[in-house]
C-alpha cells in the first residue's frame, strides 16, 4: 500500500479496495496495526497529518519497539486511556 508513493488518495482508495468501506473524512478510524512489518509503514502518518489530517489515524506493532531498536526492549502493555 505504501510501497509505491505516499499519495493520500491513492492509499484511500486502496484501503476501500481492501475492506469494501470508503473512508469517511472525520468519520472514519483508520487503525495499521503491525505497521512494524511494512518497511515504509511509519513515513504515511507524516502525509496524513500534512495532507489529510482530517483522517483519524491509529497505528499500533507490538513489535514496534523490538523492529526499530534491535537489541533493546522496553515494557509494554499498560493501557493509556485518554478522556
Amino acid at each position: 500500500m505504501f510501497q509505491t508513493d505516499y499519495n493520500i488518495e491513492r492509499i484511500l482508495l486502496a484501503i476501500q479496495a481492501f475492506t469494501g468501506i470508503k473512508p469517511e473524512k472525520g468519520e472514519t478510524l483508520i487503525i495499521f496495526d503491525e505497521i512494524q512489518q511494512v518497511q515504509r509503514g511509519l513515513g504515511v502518518l507524516k502525509y496524513f497529518c500534512e495532507n489529510a489530517p482530517e483522517y483519524h489515524v491509529v497505528v499500533a506493532g507490538s513489535l514496534l519497539g523490538i523492529a526499530l531498536h534491535p537489541g533493546t526492549s522496553f515494557p509494554v502493555g499498560k493501557p493509556s486511556w485518554i478522556f
